[in-house]
């Protein structure tokens, strides 16, 4: 197990591009616009002790990770709904999970900053403050990761995995607000950091890109597309909004939810857009158009949201102690 401490607030969404019996519809979907019959939960991975916070699945869509309240990681083999291993971090809610393109090694990082790479028994310190998007990011042979924290800290970093050291940290964020949520784009050239209800768009030598205004209450998660082109949001005002990032300017407000958007996640293709909310539901959308579908069969908050490689299935988590897994509709 590796250790890269950080000094941040949250962790952040991680691009590992390097890298369901259908159930009817409660009253809370009624108004998704496609019911097509197929759709619906599929498995419930279900025995976890404690809520559990964020989820990952590898680039095969063979595997799925469950992070905890009380730091602890889950290992599932996605077809059998098998755990495969169990390991225990600090005490410190898990914030973020990602698998590397192996498959076999993963990264968390969880409330208080502290990052671990779980193939490695090494430790550095970093961000200060909970950890809010992770990558890995190629250049040339060497793959090397990439992190941004939130809160107070607003650090970028980058950090050579072999060596366990980090390499370049910068400040994204020239203002004193506190940073809820952040993401980094898949070529690792810019971050996005939501600061109440602001959004920002940040190159990684700390240079504000955009301001984008629109949320009416504080933002809770952000995803970059696959191509980097959009960045999706997600707030406490029951809001989805896609912001267009070469535009700088918001290019589609999605609504739906009926309380807070927790989590959100693009397609491969994206195309679409998954949304997990503490209304208990898990949606889907089409990013240029509407809602297509929404799901519900969680008892409590949706605390992260996963698509499938070949887009055919969705993984969502959950503070009811959850992951389930969910067919989508063609």
């Amino acid at each position: 197990m590796r250790l890269l401490r950080p000094t941040c607030a949250a962790l952040l969404a991680f691009a590992a591009s390097l890298m369901a019996t259908a159930g009817s519809l409660p009253l809370a979907c009624e108004e998704a616009g496609d019911l097509t019959p197929d759709a619906g939960q599929v498995r419930v991975f279900e025995g976890h002790p404690h809520p559990v916070t964020c989820t990952a699945l590898s680039a095969d869509g063979r595997r799925a990770l469950a992070g905890m309240t009380d730091g602890a990681i889950w290992l599932w083999d996605v077809d059998s709904a098998k755990v495969l291993r169990r390991s225990q971090g600090p005490k410190e809610p898990i914030t973020c999970l990602a698998f590397a393109a192996d498959g076999k090694h993963w990264l968390s990082g969880d409330k208080q900053g502290l990052v671990l790479s779980w193939d490695a028994d090494t430790s550095k310190e970093g961000h200060r403050d909970a950890i809010e998007g992770l990558l890995f990011a190629k250049n040339g042979k060497q793959v090397h990761l990439l992190s941004v924290g939130g809160g107070v800290d607003a650090t970028f970093r980058r950090w050579d995995l072999e060596k366990c050291v980090e390499i370049e940290q910068r400040r994204v964020s020239k203002t004193t607000a506190h940073v809820y949520a952040a993401a980094i784009a898949p070529d690792g050239k810019c971050v996005a950091c939501g600061y109440a209800t602001t959004v920002r768009l940040w190159d990684t030598s700390g240079k504000e890109l955009a301001k984008l205004d629109g949320h009416k209450g504080r933002v809770l998660c952000m995803a970059f597309s696959p191509d980097g082109k959009f960045v999706a949001s997600g707030s406490k005002d029951k809001t989805v909004r896609v912001w267009d990032v070469a535009g700088k300017r918001e290019f589609r407000i999605h609504e739906g939810h009926k309380g807070a958007v927790t989590s959100v996640a693009f397609s491969a293709d994206g195309q679409r857009l998954l949304s997990g909310g503490d209304d208990h539901t898990v949606r889907l959308w089409d990013v240029n158009k509407q809602e297509i579908h929404c799901f519900e069969g969680h008892g409590g908050e949706v605390t992260g949201v996963a698509f499938s490689p070949d887009g055919k299935f969705a993984l969502s988590s959950s503070h009811d102690k959850t992951l389930r897994m969910w067919r989508l509709p063609k």
